[in-house]
């Protein structure tokens, strides 16, 4: 288990943050000037990463089909993602798998938690716990409601988490 708090002052230490840890491009940005306030909060337990991002402006990213499942919970604020000629809210009713090419617009006040999944690795462990070999690859359909119950256990799980890391010390 590790967690690692980050915070962004300049615009260039955004772009090398987004283009080196999160291995996306800013499309737009609204104001690149040499006073920002963002931060971002990472736990990372093995294969998963859980991030907690506000850029505290507008801000439009671009990810290219990684090698990994985002899951976007809201938090607050304005968020959508889209994906594949779509266009998904994330809301505090809905939510967004993303796993190919995707696009993620922030409103200025957005925050959202991401819970980030390594695809062959998660393959992988399907195929040791099940015992069969995965026929196609894994797809889930894109967005979800934050009402269902198996989505509902599963925030549960992600706050337990969260929990157990606030009482360690920071990296």
């Amino acid at each position: 288990m590790r967690q690692e708090l980050i915070q962004l002052n300049h615009f260039y230490d955004l772009e090398a943050f987004i283009g080196g840890t999160l291995k996306a491009s800013i499309l737009k940005f609204s104001s690149p000037t040499e006073n920002l306030n963002i931060n971002a909060h990472r736990f990372q337990i093995g294969d998963v990463d859980i991030w907690n991002c506000c850029y505290g402006e507008p801000i439009n990213l671009s990810f290219g089909e990684g090698n990994y499942f985002r899951i976007q919970f809201h938090e607050k604020g304005l968020g959508i993602t889209k994906m594949d000629g779509r266009e998904y809210g994330v809301t505090a009713n809905s939510g967004v798998i993303s796993f190919s090419d995707t696009q993620i617009f922030f409103g200025q006040d957005f925050v959202q938690k991401v819970v980030r999944i390594n695809k062959d690795k998660l393959c992988g462990k399907l195929v040791a716990y099940s015992g069969q070999p995965l026929i196609k690859p894994l797809e889930f359909e894109a967005g979800f409601d934050c009402e269902n119950k198996k989505v509902q256990t599963f925030i549960k799980a992600r706050m337990f988490v969260e929990t157990l890391f606030s009482h360690a010390p920071v990296s």
